[in-house]
């Protein structure tokens, strides 16, 4: 493991020593004290820390952008 690169990715900016530390990424925000998927979680996980916040976003048959972890267009599911 030690000759695999570290992805640019999983750092965060360096602070003011220079120093790097591993990203807090809140996955649909900050579920423990929220809805996932909420306004309230992302402002939840910003407030706690998380330097970026990654979600599940899917288009709809009709062209709407919706937030939802179940996708909402999955060819084989003919009740959407």
């Amino acid at each position: 493991m030690a000759n695999i690169a570290q992805a640019t990715f999983t750092l965060a900016k360096p602070d003011q020593r220079g120093r790097t530390f591993p990203q807090a990424i809140a996955h649909r925000g900050y579920k423990a004290a929220h809805p996932e998927n909420t306004m309230g979680a992302f402002r939840g996980a910003v407030e706690i820390g998380a330097h970026a916040i990654e979600t599940d976003l899917h288009i709809t048959k009709d062209g709407v952008l919706v937030i939802s972890h179940v996708c909402c267009n999955l060819k084989d599911d003919v009740s959407r």
